[in-house]
């Protein structure tokens, strides 16, 4: 039976680290970029070997050994970073929470890859501008969510609008 990526993320920090693991501390404050660079490798042939878990399709994209240490690389950091087991009992916040809204709109990513190959301020600036209206439209079509107002105490009623 094989291991999901957050287990084995974990188990080979650990490995790696043995004694000097400290529960309860971040391992990001204490592990060098040596022991890091071990966990990567062995998470990497673990995955390679199919003692972890992996994606049939993700197997495929990243078939490369170059590829897939570089995703483990990634791996491995969200995974002392969103772990409370390896950092520290906290609960991860993100830090630019909603930076990836609009991210699936082709409009949006194909008005964003012309400004990147843009020179002219004028032309940047009309196609920020488009880049900004377009962000707008897609916030709008978000669905608002609905508000059960049985649900709420009886002098907060009035702050539903219509």
């Amino acid at each position: 039976m094989s291991m999901k990526q957050s287990d084995s993320v974990i188990f080979f920090t650990k490995l790696v680290l043995g004694e000097a693991f400290q529960p309860g501390v971040a391992v990001t404050s204490y592990v060098s970029k040596d022991e890091r660079s071990q966990i990567v490798d062995q998470v990497t042939k673990s995955i390679a070997t199919f003692e972890t878990d992996m994606k049939e399709e993700s197997r495929v994209k990243y078939a490369d050994p170059k590829a897939l240490r570089g995703y483990v690389t990634g791996m491995v950091k969200n995974w002392f970073d969103k772990s409370k087991v390896l950092n520290g009992d906290v609960k991860h916040a993100y830090k630019n929470p909603g930076s990836r809204a609009g991210q699936g709109d082709a409009q949006l990513k194909a008005l964003k890859t012309l400004r990147s190959q843009l020179k002219d301020e004028a032309d940047i600036a009309r196609v920020d501008a488009a880049i900004e209206l377009r962000a707008t439209q897609i916030a709008a079509e978000k669905p608002k969510a609905t508000i059960n107002v049985e649900a709420l105490p009886e002098e907060l009623r009035h702050l539903i609008a219509g």
